[in-house]
């Protein structure tokens, strides 16, 4: 087997799951990466499966997972928004952490993360800290400067603001940054 053929299988097995039919547990979680991976057009089965009051809570968590699997930027733009406006804090991490893994997607990260920074920093601390830990280090250059502000403002406005946080995730940054221009 090879890479292309292991992903053949995993699709053909995504298409029985959408079909509501019987999947090998231990191939579950990569079932449905591989169908998010495979086709934008799955996005509506997912919601679906989400929303579905059935869907058990170990489901739920491999298609929260997936979501971050998309490749499009338009369909990861819109599912960034879905997870803010349907979905609980707790079950966003993972697809936040999902997401973040694939530099792709870093440009869109940015603009969404500037856009709803207002949202984030309503949010539990906990769920706060996450999502900035989470997304700061991977902050495109181009917008470092604006991060810089973003987050100076927000250190000066809110008394509860994740200090510490805030500062391994600006490390963190640093490092990515000086680790990839070794790479170039």
């Amino acid at each position: 087997f090879g890479v292309d053929d292991i992903r053949s299988e995993l699709i053909k097995r995504f298409a029985l799951l959408t079909d509501d039919k019987s999947v090998e547990t231990d191939l579950i979680p990569y079932v449905i990466k591989a169908g998010a991976y495979s086709s934008s057009g799955n996005l509506g089965w997912f919601k679906n499966r989400i929303e579905n009051g059935d869907t058990p809570a170990e489901m739920k968590k491999y298609l929260y997972q997936g979501l971050g699997w998309f490749q499009d930027r338009e369909t990861t733009a819109a599912i960034l928004d879905y997870i803010m406006a349907s979905i609980e804090p707790q079950n966003r991490i993972q697809v936040i952490r999902e997401i973040t893994s694939n530099s792709e997607f870093d440009p869109i990260l940015w603009n969404w993360f500037s856009n709803r920074f207002s949202d984030i920093s309503g949010m539990h601390v906990y769920f706060r800290s996450v999502f900035l830990a989470e997304i700061i280090p991977f902050c495109i250059p181009e917008r470092e400067e604006d991060l810089d502000v973003l987050l100076d403002e927000y250190i000066a406005s809110d008394s509860d603001a994740p200090l510490g946080v805030l500062a391994m995730a600006r490390e963190k940054r640093r490092i990515f940054a000086a680790l990839k221009d070794r790479r170039e």
